[in-house]
């Protein structure tokens, strides 16, 4: 596995390999906050304290920097938890019907089980694929695409996907 020793999370190498820090829980829960400020700053605080609180939770119960997930819900639906896309994936982690099968959740509104399951999806990602890049044109264009060319498929709106998650990604880092 890809794993910080020092902290335990699994670490999400960038094409042009920055360190990765793991940092203490407040920190991070301040850099979320940050980021939800950013993107979505009319969200209610009561909601703004839950996506904070479960993404540290389930980033700890799954091995998973809470940064990433953060930066991936950033990208999927900019904080906003009642997204849907043309595709009709839902809520912050835009999770498709399938994968809310697949996780078992109800609700993909629900900011819980939406985090939860977009959690988890990214792990399995992690186990089936090498590479950063990889992982997220999966989360973005379907393992199973990524799996049968191998690369991240030529495919704008991927190759924009991955830029712009590695992007927050590594603001977070510094």
């Amino acid at each position: 596995d890809k794993q910080d020793p020092s902290s335990g999370f699994l670490a999400a190498p960038i094409v042009v390999n920055p360190v990765i820090n793991f940092f203490p829980e407040t920190v991070q829960g301040d850099i979320i906050e940050e980021m939800i400020n950013k993107f979505n700053p009319k969200l209610s605080p009561s909601n703004k304290e839950l996506i904070i609180a479960t993404i540290l939770k389930e980033s700890k119960a799954i091995n998973i920097d809470p940064l990433l997930i953060t930066c991936v819900i950033a990208a999927e639906s900019s904080f906003r938890p009642k997204a849907v896309s043309p595709c009709e994936a839902r809520g912050l982690m835009q999770i498709t019907s399938c994968v809310s099968r697949i996780m078992k959740i109800s609700n993909p509104f629900d900011i819980q089980q939406n985090i939860y399951a977009g959690a988890r999806y990214l792990q399995d990602l992690y186990r089936q694929f090498d590479q950063f890049e990889l992982i997220l044109a999966a989360y973005n264009a379907g393992p199973t695409r990524v799996a049968r060319l191998g690369r991240v498929p030529r495919i704008t709106e991927t190759i924009n996907y991955i830029q712009r998650v590695s992007r927050f990604y590594q603001k977070t880092q510094t």
